[in-house]
Formats: C-alpha cells, structure tokens, sequence
C-alpha cells in the first residue's frame, strides 16, 4: 500500500470550481504556494498539516481584480453619485493632495474589501505615486499587486487630467525614463508585481506607446492603458490617425498579446477584428458604461469578443456606486438589457483566468495542479446558497461578494471564518475615515453630512 504524500492544506467535503469543471464532494491539497492534489470523494492519498472541512461550501479560484486605481478608493461617499455633477476637478485636487500616507491607508482599505469578496490580487491602474506605500498596503493583506509608473503621458487631451497632477508631468523625456520603473520587482516571485503602462485616451504619443510595448515584451510583462472609453474618445482618436485607433495601432505594431486595455467601450466592426487578430486582452467596466450612460450610446461588444475566445477581465476601476466583485452581475443585466447574454461560465472565466491575464500571470485563475495557491472558500449556510442548484450561477450571480469563509493566496491565508487574518478591519477602517477627512479637507471637498445618531 502506498503511503500518504505529504501537504500542508487539504480542503476537502466542497463544491470545487476548478474553471473547467465542478467537482462535488472535491477536495484540494496545498503545498507550499502551488496546488499539488485536485479531486472528489476521499482524499487517502494525501496526509496534510492541516484539513479544513468545506461543508460543502464553493471552493473556487481567487478573482483578481484587472484595473483599479488604489489612490481615489477613499473616494467613495465623497463625491455625488450623479454622473453629470463630477467635473473632472475633484479628481485632479485628489491625486494633488495624496501623500505616501494616504496611499498606504487606502491601499489597505481597498485590499481588506476586495479580500473580504473573494479577491486575490489587484491591478493597479498606473496612477500610484508612492508604489512602495501601495504595495505594503495591498500585500500586508495578502493580496497580490501589479504596479507601474504613475501618470505616464506626453500628449495634452483629449484626457482632462494631463497637465493637472503635479507629480506627473506631460512630458516626452520623463515619459520614456520612467515606464519600466517598476519592473525591478519581478526579480523575485513576490506578491507586488511591476508591470508596464501609460495612461492612454489619446495621451500618448506613439514614440511612448512603442516604447511601452518594446519594454513589455522584452519582459514578459502586461503593458496597459485606458482607450476607446467614450464615443467621444473614440471620436478623437479617429481624427488623430485618420482611420480607427485600434487598427492604426494594430497596424503599426503598437499593440499585441502583451496588451491590455481597459474600458473599450466604443468599438467598431473592423476594430474588434484588430482585437482578436492582435491577441491583446481587455479590461471591462460595466458598471461604469452605464454610469456615465455610453450604453446609450455604443453597443457593448464585450459579449461578441468573449465568445470569440478575447481574454477579458473586470476592473472595478474606482469605487463610485459599486465595489469589488459587483461586475458579474452589472455585466449580466446591463448585457440583458441589451438582449445579449453573458453565462455564468464566462463571468467566472472574467473574474479569474481574465483578470489573471491582466495580471500577467498564467498559472492563477484556475484550480489544477500547478496553478498558484490563490483559492477561496465560502459559506453553504447562507440562504443565497439554498436551494442546491447551479454552483456557476450561484457564485456569479446570487452569491457575488458574500459568504467567503477562507481565503488563500500563494497558500497562506488571508481570511479565516470571514476574518481577515493580516489586518484588522476596525483599524482599518479607523484610519480610512481620518484620513479621507483630511485628503478632502485639503482638495476643497466637501465630506456628506453624517446622519443623526
């Protein structure tokens, strides 16, 4: 009879999503950061450290986040919720008034919340000044983070903000010295990441963009920037190349499987055929094409591109009305509305393996032996869980942030019977308020009155 192998995490009795497959009463063995077992029924082949029951609870991969900007987090409940009353104003006083502080503090904060969904990892979307302070914050969570040179942009409009931020100048030369500032943290396979980006809507110039995309490659990294966001912006590109922006720069060679752009949202016929032919990868934002009503005004083509194999993932870019892990179910009714569907199967695929391609990660996303120890554990006990019926449905749709019992990142915990095991949530959310009181103090805005006791 052959012995048991050793590992330091067996979960066994759950309902395990592996993104390919469901297996009921599954089982998954840990070791070290790397999934060495995956199963159902008895796990006799594996002697672990630790078994935890799932009590037939969704095992699933931790989603990753694939554009956030970590410094507007405590954002949230400042500004109004009505579209049209945000002037790109507070934004820019905002990012003028952060300090290395308050980047560590809403990094923190954002980290707790997305750990508390089911996250594992965060992209940051180019718009960190003290990266150092963004990393500690995301990983003394536990989380991973991918991070880049902030504000990298030489070409005035059509984006509001170039020329504004103080630390980020439009400048050619401090553009092409600074995109790989961050790559030194690949050196070692840590939880903070470097990537490449610039900030894009038309604010680069194509001497950046190449640059971007040679240093990406070079590395093996992601490159990524915001495009196409609005008709307008689209619009504006168009008059800049003379055809669409997307097949200029497919064309001449500014684009390719290192790229990830986010929003998308305004996409013509010849540019979604850019898209698939070039390899690139997608950040989507439901959420915020409806937001600011572009739904209105441009077919999604999100659904169109998943179904032709694009790997796309959710950003939940900035908190406004929503939080991490609401996408799913934005991209389910919003693409409904629309008389489009998005399957269970997909919106899965989005929050893992998508959202890990932004990352530029290829073994996270999925449960399989070999893939990172990025996996999260909920609750069957929840009545969004009951009755028994579709695992994909419930997870992506009546599920979505709640019931995460525990979570694991490169196999060391992070939540622990809904706790997280790093940080403290009352701390954290001490320092959050203190110090958005005093970042909008200081960027002339006004706080919300606080309700009565």
């Amino acid at each position: 009879m052959t012995a048991p192998e050793g590992c330091d995490l067996l979960i066994r009795n759950a309902t395990v999503v592996t993104g390919e497959t469901v297996l009921h009463d599954g089982w998954v063995a840990v070791r070290g950061d790397r999934i060495v077992g995956v199963g159902s029924g008895e796990a006799a082949a594996w002697q672990a450290e630790r078994v935890i029951d799932g009590e037939g609870g969704l095992l699933h991969p931790g989603y990753v986040d694939g554009h956030y900007h970590l410094g507007l987090h405590l954002l949230r409940g400042i500004l109004p919720d009505v579209p049209d009353d945000q002037p790109i104003g507070p934004f820019g006083r905002w990012l003028n008034a952060l300090t290395p502080e308050d980047e560590l503090v809403s990094a923190r904060t954002a980290a707790a919340e997305a750990a508390l969904a089911g996250f594992t990892g965060i992209v940051e979307a180019g718009s960190a000044f003290d990266t150092d302070a963004m990393a500690e914050g995301v990983t003394g969570v536990g989380l991973r983070v991918t991070l880049a040179a902030p504000m990298i942009w030489d070409r005035p409009g059509p984006e509001p903000l170039t020329g504004k931020i103080d630390r980020a100048p439009c400048d050619s030369d401090h553009a092409l010295r600074h995109l790989g500032d961050e790559l030194h943290r690949n050196a070692e396979d840590g939880l903070a990441r470097g990537h490449v980006a610039y900030y894009g809507t038309g604010s680069a110039s194509e001497e950046v963009m190449a640059e971007a995309a040679r240093l990406a490659r070079e590395a093996g990294v992601p490159m990524h920037a915001h495009q196409n966001f609005t008709p307008a912006d689209a619009a504006a590109e168009k008059e800049r190349y003379g055809r669409d922006a997307i097949v200029h720069m497919a064309e001449a060679g500014l684009i390719g499987p290192e790229t990830v752009f986010t929003h998308m949202n305004v996409l013509s016929d010849a540019e979604v055929e850019a898209v698939v032919e070039t390899g690139m990868a997608l950040v989507w934002h439901p959420a915020n094409a409806a937001y600011y009503g572009i739904l209105a005004q441009a077919r999604s083509r999100f659904p169109e591109l998943a179904r032709r194999g694009v790997d796309i993932g959710f950003g939940t870019d900035v908190a406004k009305t929503w939080g991490f892990g609401d996408l799913g179910f934005a991209a389910f009714l919003t693409m409904r509305a629309a008389g489009e569907d998005v399957s269970p199967e997909t919106l899965l695929k989005i929050f893992t393996t998508g959202g890990a391609r932004a990352m530029g990660l290829s073994d996270t996303g999925r449960i399989a032996v070999g893939q990172r120890a990025d996996i999260v554990l909920r609750r069957a006990d929840l009545p969004e869980a009951m009755p028994e019926g579709d695992p994909l449905k419930h997870l992506t749709l009546t599920l979505r942030t709640k019931g995460v019992r525990h979570s694991f990142c490169a196999g060391r915990q992070i939540v622990e019977n809904g706790a997280l095991v790093r940080a403290d949530v009352k701390e954290i959310g001490a320092a959050a308020r203190a110090t958005a009181r005093g970042l909008a103090e200081r960027a002339d805005l006004k706080l919300p009155e606080r309700a009565a006791p």
